[in-house]
């Protein structure tokens, strides 16, 4: 499996690999799709945070734009 694959691709070759899993699929084979599966999860989740940390801080600094506009006026 190559790690150029995107997220999409990624969920549909685990949603593939679950349907074809049978008794006598290697457990090694197994851990292999899980571990690629969490790590994407984990540097999904990282940016997700990273991204709503960036969000929140622009949304404060816009909030406070009116009111710094505002004591200009004063």
């Amino acid at each position: 499996m190559s790690d150029s694959l995107n997220n999409k691709e990624l969920v549909a070759v685990g949603h593939q690999f679950a349907k074809a899993m049978s008794s006598d699929t290697p457990i090694i084979d197994m851990a292999k799709m899980f571990t690629r599966l969490a790590e994407r999860l984990d540097c999904t989740t990282a940016a997700l945070r990273e991204m709503t940390k960036q969000r929140d801080a622009l949304a404060a600094m816009l909030q406070s734009e009116p009111e710094n506009e505002a004591a200009k006026h004063r």
